[in-house]
């Protein structure tokens, strides 16, 4: 475990300890924003802020890197604000 600590993972710049890439954690699925509750979704999502970490849109499985616009979605996800977070 002490090794993991200090080793950083090349894609989400994590500890291997804590990165759900290195732990082989399945990606999540893209949201299906044809469906009936998108409006739903787009009442809960938070205020933009700038990504610390790389990840992906849980809105269209767009990777988004550290610095770019997100919002969280509501449901423990992240989506981009110039693609699928601009709804307000």
């Amino acid at each position: 475990m002490a090794a993991d600590l200090d080793t950083r993972c090349e894609v989400t710049d994590l500890t291997a300890a804590f990165c759900a890439h290195c732990k082989g954690l399945p990606d999540v699925a893209p949201l299906d924003l044809d469906d009936e509750i998108v409006d739903d979704r787009a009442s809960k999502m938070g205020p933009p802020f700038d990504a610390y970490f790389p990840g992906r849109c849980t809105g269209c499985g767009a990777k988004f890197g550290a610095q770019e616009p997100i919002r969280a979605d509501g449901y423990g996800g992240y989506v981009v604000v110039d693609c699928c977070g601009g709804a307000s």
